[in-house]
């Protein structure tokens, strides 16, 4: 996993209700204590440095009487990448639709460069689409290394963009995937910002209608997609999606804005970047 550098990052889990949680990080010898609330959910923050070109991993150490040992810990940027199917694009392509160079920079990765790849559907190897009507606290994903079947299997547009920070910056890259193709920018956005937007549907959130398309339907990919990991610092949102809104372009025009100020306000970081690709007219 990569930590965003220079800050006070966020460390959270659960336990037992009311016990003690102490955090332990090796680029500081630095311990955190914490107590569980009544549902047994603890927070923290803990102060990263700054990046060091070619450091080796950390580790992070969490007990509450039985230790767990984080480990392959870089300290670095770190980029929340979200889309439609602009973003969700893998580095191998979709069938009859290749990337140019994709089997040079397929075959040249390697773990030890440190860029990590986090996707919000993948878990052990398997894709799990994860959508809900209520905003989640957790999500089904994990880190990667940067080996040759991740690499492959990640975005391209995320991908490239992590490597280039890294080339300018010389810094660890983390990137945070979490796309679904075809799907609209208010599949993404809160109910709280979305429900002055009259002309937008929001019946489902409170009825036992099933869910047939997610990925156009208003919340449901923010309330399992971005909601759960608001707490995990990032340096910026990466954002390339806008086709299945070219219907309504005027009503895209507004939503845009307030989605990107959302973003900004969920995460609680003043100045966070927020960069996104604009579509051109046909």
């Amino acid at each position: 996993m990569v930590l965003q550098q220079q800050t006070r990052v966020k460390i959270w889990g659960e336990a037992t209700a009311k016990t003690k949680v102490t955090v332990k990080t090796t680029w500081d010898n630095k311990t955190y204590t914490t107590t569980t609330d009544g549902e047994g959910c603890w927070l923290l923050t803990v102060s990263t440095p700054v990046a060091i070109v070619g450091g080796s991993p950390y580790e992070i150490s969490i007990s509450d009487g039985e230790e767990i040992i984080l480990k392959n810990i870089f300290i670095g940027e770190v980029w929340f990448c979200s889309g439609q199917s602009n973003m969700e694009m893998p580095i191998r392509g979709f069938d009859g639709q290749p990337i140019k160079g994709a089997n040079d920079v397929i075959a040249k990765a390697k773990p030890q460069t440190p860029i990590r790849i986090f996707t919000t559907d993948s878990k052990d190897g398997n894709w799990i689409r994860q959508f809900s009507k209520q905003p989640q606290t957790d999500c089904k994903g994990e880190w990667l290394e940067n080996t040759s079947d991740n690499v492959a299997n990640t975005s391209a547009i995320a991908y490239f963009f992590a490597q280039y920070i890294q080339d300018i910056l010389g810094v660890p890259v983390g990137i945070i995937v979490s796309s679904w193709g075809g799907s609209k920018v208010e599949a993404w956005m809160s109910r709280e910002v979305l429900s002055p937007f009259t002309e937008v549907n929001l019946s489902h959130l409170d009825n036992d209608d099933v869910i047939k398309q997610p990925n156009v339907t208003p919340c449901v990919l923010y309330n399992a997609k971005i909601a759960p990991l608001t707490n995990y610092v990032i340096r910026g949102f990466l954002w390339y999606q806008g086709e299945s809104n070219r219907d309504k372009p005027e009503l895209y025009s507004r939503l845009m804005p307030v989605f990107a100020a959302d973003i900004r306000d969920k995460w609680n970081i003043g100045g966070i970047s927020f960069l996104f690709c604009s579509n051109s007219p046909l």
